[in-house]
């Protein structure tokens, strides 16, 4: 009779540890997507419906620019690091459609500064290519924080209104690149 109390006892503290254990995983989930898109606005689909946070980076005369005075134009925001290969090898579409769409759509090639860059490396990766445009910084981590970035690189569409059309992580083609800038011009 003791040992089928014991064995009741065991499944009671089982299922209540359970309980508070998917309870406790379910907030703190919760609790860490406040800054960050929904796992579907981080994948290459379409999505009208979330507008771009707000942030604030350094442009190449280190002054502060704030996302929401750009809008009004489109804006293809491109997340990249000096150390990061697959920002390398994208980073000529990028140039060759800057050359081509300047006057149409703003180019915001935000280096990811404040962590493991530096701005001199930064510059240095856009003088040593000879890019045409030029590099905003994220110093204080705001694009990594308000845009929820994980990855690099990662490049966001936003339409003239301010709306994330889409999101690429990873390198893009430069097919794709353009495609995506035709949606949003």
């Amino acid at each position: 009779m003791k040992e089928k109390i014991k064995f009741i006892c065991y499944i009671i503290v089982f299922v209540l540890f359970m309980f508070f254990a998917t309870v406790g995983y379910n907030k703190l989930v919760n609790r860490n997507k406040v800054n960050e898109y929904s796992k579907e606005e981080k994948q290459d689909t379409t999505n009208k419906a979330q507008k771009i946070r707000e942030f604030e980076v350094y442009n190449y005369n280190e002054e502060k620019i704030n996302i929401k005075s750009l809008i009004g134009k489109p804006i293809v925001i491109n997340i990249w690091t000096s150390w990061c290969t697959y920002c390398e090898y994208e980073m000529p579409y990028f140039n060759e459609l800057y050359l081509k769409e300047k006057d149409n759509v703003i180019f915001m090639m935000i280096n990811e500064t404040g962590d493991r860059d530096s701005i001199e490396n930064a510059n240095y990766v856009i003088e040593k290519n000879n890019y045409s445009f030029r590099p905003y910084y994220d110093l204080d981590l705001e694009v990594i924080k308000a845009l929820g970035i994980y990855s690099y690189p990662t490049t966001i569409f936003v339409d003239k209104y301010g709306y994330i059309n889409s999101v690429k992580i990873g390198t893009i083609t430069k097919e794709e690149l353009k495609n995506r800038i035709e949606k949003i011009k």
